[in-house]
């Protein structure tokens, strides 16, 4: 069993990208659900080909 860790990212493509660079050395898996734009998230794939990246439709702004 490994490390694994979790990004939450909505229309934050470069920022990200820095925090998947920065724990990679240490963890053995991330996932990144995305709830960008589909370029954004088009995006997301083409530069973390190695994380597991999931779309998930946005829910809004709380009332």
């Amino acid at each position: 069993m490994g490390i694994s860790t979790i990004i939450f990212s909505m229309n934050r493509v470069e920022n990200v990208v820095k925090l998947a660079e920065k724990v990679r050395p240490y963890v053995d898996e991330i996932v990144i659900i995305d709830s960008s734009k589909k370029e954004n998230h088009q995006s997301l794939k083409k530069q973390l080909e190695y994380a597991k990246l999931y779309w998930f439709p946005p829910l809004g702004m709380p009332e």
